[in-house]
């Protein structure tokens, strides 16, 4: 389960941030160092992106959503882009460049994921004390 996650009003800039996901994904390698993927159906249609934290031989997923250590719980966003056979992948300068173009609020995105990142910080660092079962 999610470690820790936006909820109640917060879950309305977890709303806004749909749709984003790439500008959040930058925005945490940028404020927090996190290594940056693209889940990517292999009709190449539609993606999700995301972060990964390696910590003490464990995976964590992160975005806006926070961290999970759970591919499923993960897997319950991406499957909403990537429903067939998909590939993982870190991103690349080309599609930095492709969603810089294809965007008109790109800058103002990652301002405004920076931000949100900032402001609920707890939700995308992991503890020192990471419990067996990650809960809410």
């Amino acid at each position: 389960e999610m470690q820790r996650s936006l909820v109640g009003s917060e879950m309305c800039i977890r709303d806004r941030l749909r749709g984003s996901c790439h500008h959040f994904a930058l925005s945490l390698n940028k404020v927090l160092g996190y290594s940056a993927y693209i889940i990517e159906g292999n009709n190449k249609r539609s993606f999700h992106a995301f972060c990964q934290i390696y910590k003490n031989n464990q995976c964590f997923y992160v975005d806006a959503r926070g961290i999970t250590s759970s591919f499923d719980e993960f897997m319950v966003v991406a499957s909403e882009f990537v429903n067939d056979e998909y590939t993982i992948r870190a991103i690349e300068s080309e599609d930095i460049e492709e969603w810089k173009n294809a965007s008109n609020y790109h800058n103002e995105a990652l301002v405004f994921a920076e931000a949100v990142i900032g402001k609920f910080k707890e939700c995308y660092v992991l503890s020192n004390k990471i419990p067996n079962k990650i809960i809410y």
